[in-house]
């Protein structure tokens, strides 16, 4: 039934849950796996709040992009101790929301399943922060299954 499908993960707990199911369902129906993690962008803040501190955020960029690399290989890792060979992307928001490179990558690896995480935030925090994994459901070009954080 699903023959190509995109897990999006963060550096958390709950990002190893979103790959297990990920990888449980390709392991199922004998799926392509794509694994991405989107790093955070020092560049989604007005350009007023950071130019005169640009160096100083590009280095940050960079941490951020390594930490990112190190994420993507763990879940190689993991994807491998359970007998799947996985591809694996970077992305890197430069400005945009998350949940749009997310959909974009999808759309352009033509999945036909997302799998993402949701925190479950309620209330204050759900309307401050918004919800990636709500938006890619909205907006996503296939199905998407939300794992619930435990």
């Amino acid at each position: 039934m699903y023959k190509r499908i995109l897990v999006a993960i963060d550096d958390s707990k709950m990002g190893e849950d979103v790959l297990r199911e990920g990888l449980a369902l390709a392991k199922t129906h004998a799926s392509q796996v794509r694994v991405v993690h989107a790093v955070e962008s020092p560049y989604a803040y007005p350009e007023s709040w950071y130019t005169e501190v640009r160096t100083d955020l590009e280095a940050l960029r960079q941490i951020w992009r390594q930490a990112g690399l190190r994420v993507l290989e763990r879940a190689d890792g993991l994807a491998r101790q359970v007998g799947i060979v996985v591809e694996t992307g970077l992305l890197e928001p430069d400005g945009q929301r998350v949940s749009r490179v997310i959909v974009d990558d999808a759309t352009r690896w033509h999945a036909d399943l997302v799998v993402v995480g949701t925190h479950g935030r309620h209330g204050i925090e759900h309307l401050l922060l918004g919800s990636v994994a709500e938006a890619v459901a909205r907006t996503a070009p296939a199905s998407v299954l939300l794992v619930r954080a435990h």
